[in-house]
């Protein structure tokens, strides 16, 4: 049998020929069949390299986010050996010692004298340091919650501020934020600490309501011992609250007993008209929608993290 219909070779029969010749005007090339076989293996084996070459691109990519990178240190007084700051170490100041860290880029971390801190996380989307104890100032420019930082009782949630955190030596902390919003943490408990409040966690006490600095000291000294257990320190410090402590006084009604809280709601709707469609009982279960009305009747303006679930 002749192998002409296969690959041309071999004596052709008349008819083929014939049939061969009518057809010519409808020739296509690539040639013989074999060869087109081969021309559609190489490409099936091009599509499944270029696969790979994708697939292994975006391996990278991924792995790459998941990277840690050192932070970069930077001696401000004193005398400091490191000059970068790995994931898992740690890093702490003298009585005379103050360092920059850079945060990736978004932002930098001073670290005062008599403060230990270990990194944690330095990963493209993750920036989270520990600190055990001393103080810390961050100036921080990123999306919300990239950069946390732990405390032994509470986190620091960034949401593009600047701010500084204290802790004692027992764990306590004390947040003061300068610029944005910073959200302390404890738990599933949640303040929201505006620029210019601040915002305690106590050892056996948890997180405390924030407060504006510039409350007067009679306001400030009462919330610190209803906070500590002293419910007869609500009187004096409804007392002292203006329109702007109506802030803290809606952070209050979610935390005290109904009947504490009942009374700090009314004092806060004295200070500050009752938003439409809000009641008692809305604002002590602090849904998302409660919180916003009575941030805007408290004159906060609206900023793009609201309605980003924080």
């Amino acid at each position: 049998m002749s192998d002409y219909l296969w690959d041309g070779s071999g004596e052709v029969d008349p008819d083929v020929a014939a049939l061969e010749k009518a057809l010519s005007p409808l020739r296509q090339e690539p040639g013989p069949l074999r060869k087109r076989h081969r021309s559609r293996g190489a490409l099936r084996l091009g599509v499944s390299l270029a696969a790979a070459v994708v697939l292994l691109g975006v391996a990278g990519v991924l792995l790459w986010q998941r990277r840690d990178v050192a932070w970069e240190v930077t001696r401000l007084a004193g005398s400091v050996a490191a000059t970068h700051l790995h994931a898992g170490e740690v890093l702490e100041t003298d009585a005379v010692t103050r360092v920059s860290l850079q945060v990736a880029s978004v932002g930098n971390v001073v670290l005062l004298p008599k403060t230990r801190v270990r990194l944690l996380r330095a990963r493209r989307g993750e920036q989270r340091l520990e600190l055990t104890r001393g103080t810390l100032e961050a100036l921080i420019v990123a999306p919300p919650a990239l950069f946390q930082v732990e405390t032994p009782w509470a986190r620091a949630i960034d949401l593009g501020c600047a701010y500084r955190l204290q802790v004692d030596d027992d764990g306590s902390g004390l947040l003061d934020v300068t610029h944005g919003w910073v959200v302390f943490e404890e738990g599933r408990a949640r303040s929201y600490v505006p620029t210019g409040a601040s915002c305690r966690v106590r050892r056996g006490r948890g997180l405390g309501a924030p407060f504006y600095r510039d409350a007067s000291v009679a306001f400030q000294g009462a919330l610190e011992r209803l906070e500590t257990g002293d419910d007869g320190a609500l009187e004096p410090l409804l007392e002292e609250a203006r329109p702007r402590d109506g802030f803290t006084l809606l952070a209050l009604v979610p935390r005290l007993p109904e009947p504490l809280a009942r009374r700090a709601y009314a004092a806060l709707t004295a200070l500050v008209p009752e938003p439409a469609g809000v009641t008692f009982e809305s604002t002590r279960a602090m849904g998302p929608l409660a919180r916003r009305l009575w941030w805007e009747a408290l004159g906060l303006k609206k900023v793009r993290w609201w309605s980003a679930g924080w």
